[in-house]
């Protein structure tokens, strides 16, 4: 085969060679603008339709371009190296358009990315920085192109002598032949002379090919950082993502076997609670199936049981998997029953990030959250409290929240007086409350202040004072010889500030043994109302 020499072509149209080179950086710029304004308007929610980005934001006539610029800087390079001519230009033109290469490769796969899942703020922000500093390089490589290309040199305003000082041979020009399969020896020597040359090269341009290296790792760490912790991320509790059409922020994760009164709810299981902020997104009502979201222990899928809500109130209001608004944000509780006996060493909430359809076969990929729930199962502290004693619900999901009797009264009944004003004048009126059954029944008085922290799970499920005592307030009394537990159901009257009233039964006053139980997760206080 006989081949030619491309130095004399290169050499003699060198500046028109550079002028292509200016108008194909020149399309680089434009085509890959497009790329910064996608990041630039995600970032500015500008960006709604999320189908076809790739398409829509990278040209494939992008990737034809950085290929030739790669290709002319790799044959330049080699030229100005034969000439003894300075090459960094060409070195460095050869670096930046690769490095924009694996950039511009990146960028496509994340546009893909979002057209089933979103990026986060802080990952929009990041892309549209890189990138838009990653794009600032080309300006100076189109700016020296144009220079070549019309023959001026800035540094010794004649060009023109550079294209002299080339030195057009007869050995740029000549013919060789390439023969395959003969004399491989020679082959062979010259391929261990090239290598040497090549090593003595390296040696002696070390701190370029520091830099190209260096380059290469940034941008293949770079997307190794990106797969894992963008494209593919797996989050923990604390964190949040934007999985499919929905955003979900794992608050926390609980695990244990009592109920919100420290009551044991089922031998043999315990329960993982998860705590979340979910987000739809989207303008349609949408339901989370087993498919969607569902617990990955080990190799069993668990899923989620709003059966079990009455036991875990204090935790939140719990998903009963029904339809979620569109734009709306809701916080969720889910409950997962597992086997008692099993040790899982991980916890994974899996959630439905896209449907693949390959072949005729469907594919279900996920998103995980990994799970360390916080152990919620010693037994609850009982303490026995005074009134104007504090009682505190404990720290984790009450988070101080806190419960103060400042007298306790038992009467048969309440005589109270109250004020109804216009604009006028005010009117008194007097009013009674008694229990239901007084034949059998008293009432126990109770001043009280109640602070319900905010921001807990406790607030969706107690909408009133009333709610919170009807489930932790409760008469322990000796009824011969048998210690009873009696739920109630307390009276709270609008105009009367901070007054419950319970009924409490007139054997239990009777007994030698009556409490008021507040009973909680985490502590069991009790008032010894003998001694009021």
């Amino acid at each position: 085969m006989i081949l030619k020499k491309p130095y004399a072509f290169l050499i003699k149209n060198f500046r028109i060679i550079h002028i292509i080179l200016s108008v194909v950086i020149i399309g680089i710029n434009i085509l890959y603008g497009n790329i910064n304004n996608f990041y630039s308007g995600y970032v500015k929610g500008t960006v709604r339709d999320t189908i076809g980005l790739a398409s829509k934001y990278i040209d494939p006539l992008l990737y034809l371009l950085l290929f030739i610029v790669i290709t002319f800087a790799l044959i330049m390079f080699l030229l100005m190296r034969k000439k003894q001519k300075p090459t960094f230009f060409y070195i460095t033109l050869f670096i930046y358009y690769l490095i924009l290469l694996i950039m511009v490769i990146i960028a496509t796969n994340v546009m893909k990315s979002v057209e089933t899942s979103s990026l986060t703020q802080q990952a929009s922000r990041a892309y549209r920085d890189i990138y838009l500093i990653v794009s600032l390089p080309r300006y100076y490589f189109m700016v020296i192109s144009i220079i070549r290309g019309i023959g001026f040199d800035v540094k010794k305003f004649n060009f023109s002598k550079d294209l002299e000082e080339l030195e057009i041979k007869s050995e740029d020009n000549e013919e060789f032949e390439f023969v395959l399969g003969t004399e491989g020896y020679k082959y062979k020597r010259k391929v261990r002379r090239t290598l040497r040359e090549l090593k003595y090269y390296i040696l002696e341009n070390k701190f370029i090919f520091s830099i190209i290296v260096g380059g290469v790792l940034i941008v293949i760490l770079s997307s190794v950082i990106i797969h894992n912790n963008i494209l593919n991320k797996t989050y923990k509790v604390g964190s949040s993502g934007a999985i499919g059409t929905f955003t979900y922020n794992m608050i926390g994760a609980y695990e244990t076997k009592y109920d919100y009164n420290g009551k044991l709810i089922s031998k043999g299981k315990k329960y993982l609670i998860l705590d979340m902020i979910i987000i739809n997104r989207s303008g349609n009502s949408q339901v989370l199936t087993n498919v969607s979201m569902f617990l990955k222990a080990g190799n069993d899928s668990i899923y989620n049981m709003p059966s079990l809500k009455n036991y875990f109130v204090d935790f939140g209001k719990t998903y009963l998997n029904d339809e979620i608004p569109g734009n709306t944000t809701n916080n969720y509780i889910l409950i997962f029953e597992i086997d008692d006996k099993t040790n899982y060493k991980n916890y994974y909430l899996n959630i439905l990030k896209n449907i693949e359809t390959k072949d005729g076969e469907t594919f279900y990929n996920y998103s995980k959250f990994k799970i360390k729930p916080i152990v919620l199962n010693n037994t609850p502290a009982v303490l026995e409290k005074k009134p104007n004693e504090v009682m505190y619900f404990g720290a984790n999901i009450f988070k101080e929240t806190n419960l103060t009797f400042k007298s306790i009264e038992i009467k048969s009944s309440y005589e109270y007086k109250y004020e109804i004003c216009n604009k006028e004048d005010c009117t008194e009126y007097y009013d009674v409350v008694a229990p239901d059954n007084s034949a059998d029944n008293s009432l126990l008085v109770l001043n009280y202040k109640l602070d319900v922290k905010d921001n807990i799970g406790l607030k969706q499920t107690t909408t009133s004072d009333k709610s919170f005592f009807d489930k932790f307030i409760k008469i322990e009394y000796n009824y011969y010889g048998k210690i009873v537990t009696k739920n109630v159901n307390s009276k709270i009257v609008k105009t009367l500030d901070n007054i419950v009233f319970i009924e409490i039964p007139k054997a239990a006053i009777r007994s030698d043994l009556v409490n008021l139980l507040i009973s909680g997760r985490n502590y069991k206080y009790y008032i010894n109302l003998k001694e009021i």
